[in-house]
């Protein structure tokens, strides 16, 4: 087992040294677990893949609507006939 030392700094941060990052394939910004070891005297380290991130531009969106004010337009008219035909219905109910 690889062994390097690093300091931690008064805000509880360490550096990883550049041969771990490198094994690991870490960048800045990724997301890392810590862990106690077995017998709760060693911290153990390991890289976690966020779903979000993995699953980033997997859905595509439709093309937007060049004019939205028509479009809520037409879904308050749609709504109103909606509304109006459960008012005639519920009149015609004895």
């Amino acid at each position: 087992m690889t062994e390097l030392f690093t300091i931690m700094t008064r805000k509880g941060q360490i550096t990883v040294p550049a041969s771990f990052r490198k094994s690991l394939g870490l960048r800045q910004g990724d997301h890392l677990a810590l862990s106690l070891g077995e017998h709760g005297t060693e911290i153990v380290m390991r890289r976690v893949h966020s779903p979000i991130a993995a699953t980033y531009g997997q859905v595509t969106t439709g093309p937007r609507p060049a004019d939205l004010s028509a479009l809520r337009d037409q879904v308050a008219e749609e709504v109103g006939r909606e509304v109006a035909a459960e008012g005639l219905s519920a009149a015609t109910r004895p």
